[in-house]
């Protein structure tokens, strides 16, 4: 894409100042128009909720190939599948786990994650400590939650944060060389002990199913399969179609990188 004939910023992402009040650079960058180039970091920048919506949604023109996504997933995974009807036939597999009473239900759950994380920060701030909620609440919050939905027990929860931590930061693009290296190396580590650790979980759930995401997922290879136009056993995937892959990469344009 020719990026001549659209506005360019040079904005520090991660400038304190920024993080603090990120609103009046977020606004002034809205006011370039709905799509920027950052000359150093040389990304696009989506601006506007309608402009990320059209992006979102462009499955023929916009893919996550190349993104960080892509790094921390693996374009075959479930979040970075731009195969929509091989995405819907899976996400109807984790639907009754989202509906209003199965959340219902998982509310006592929510409300025992959210008591242990804030106990040790409220005594904490108590003994007048300075304590960072982000880190300590906000951040392994959402985590834990789904995790203990895929059937993860709470002693291994402490373990998921801290693989998915790794993961994250070892995909920020604002890394320089050395830190990157360091950070890489830490996703990539994480990224195997949380694998192994979910191959398992999924042996047991075969085993002993119970009533969460994993096993509902594991049981359920034959109906994904055919409302994907399958036969009931495995779905062949790009990843195992090199020359698919290939030809789907150079047909798609690769906007926005």
């Amino acid at each position: 894409m020719d990026n001549n004939n659209v506005p360019t910023t040079t904005i520090d992402l991660l400038c304190p100042t920024l993080a603090s009040d990120p609103w009046p650079a977020l606004r002034a960058l809205r006011e370039l128009g709905p799509l920027v180039w950052h000359s150093e970091h040389r990304r696009w920048l989506v601006t506007t909720d309608h402009a990320v919506r059209q992006v979102a949604l462009d499955y023929t023109h916009f893919s996550v190939e190349g993104t960080v996504v892509e790094d921390i997933f693996g374009a075959d995974a479930f979040i970075a599948m731009d195969d929509r009807a091989r995405h819907n036939a899976l996400r109807e597999i984790w639907a009754p786990a989202f509906r209003p009473q199965a959340l219902q239900a998982l509310r006592r759950e929510v409300q025992a994650l959210v008591q242990d994380l804030l106990t040790p920060l409220l005594a904490r701030l108590a003994d007048g400590e300075v304590v960072d909620f982000s880190a300590g609440f906000t951040r392994p919050l959402p985590t834990m939650v789904i995790a203990r939905m895929m059937g993860v027990p709470r002693e291994r929860l402490a373990d998921v944060v801290r693989w998915s931590d790794a993961m994250a930061g070892g995909s920020t693009s604002f890394l320089d060389a050395a830190a990157r290296e360091v950070a890489v190396a830490a996703r990539e580590s994480a990224k195997t002990a949380l694998a192994d650790y979910l191959l398992a979980l999924m042996r047991e759930r075969r085993a002993a199913p119970g009533d969460d995401l994993v096993s509902l997922m594991v049981n359920a290879t034959a109906v994904a399969a055919r409302r994907c136009g399958g036969t009931g056993r495995r779905t062949p995937g790009r990843g195992r179609r090199p020359d698919l892959r290939a030809g789907l990469r150079q047909s798609r344009p690769r906007a926005l990188r």
